[in-house]
């Protein structure tokens, strides 16, 4: 399906491997810069980025049916608190992305699901 990623795209997993940084530059807390926890998030992102587990693409985004100026106010609302609070707007993000991960693997499992229930249903007929 081209509506999902095999894997982490290597952007999205460059953004994970600087996620301590991030933290810290947010929190002034060093221990976000411990090296177990900066070598946690580089083995996990990279595992993340060749495993072959499906993630949502961008291509998934339809604004068809959702009014323009609903799309364009999130745009905004995204825009402006990354210029007034960059690091913790990227943590949000970043933080929103990690948890999408588990979901459209499970997503993409019910597509498939849902395909074979109707090549069953299409043979059966």
């Amino acid at each position: 399906m081209k509506r999902y990623f095999s894997g982490v795209p290597a952007p999205a997993g460059a953004v994970l491997v600087m996620f301590p940084v991030i933290l810290f530059f947010e929190t002034e807390n060093r221990a976000f810069l411990d090296p177990p926890l900066v070598i946690c998030c580089l083995l996990m992102s990279g595992g993340l980025m060749i495993s072959t587990m499906k993630t949502f693409s961008s291509k998934m985004l339809e604004i068809t049916n959702c009014p323009a100026f609903l799309v364009l106010l999130s745009i905004s609302f995204v825009v402006i608190c990354l210029i007034t609070e960059p690091w913790l707007t990227l943590s949000a993000l970043i933080v929103a992305y990690i948890v999408s991960v588990p979901c459209g693997v499970r997503q993409y499992s019910r597509s498939l699901e849902m395909e074979e229930a109707l090549k069953e249903e299409q043979k059966a007929s």
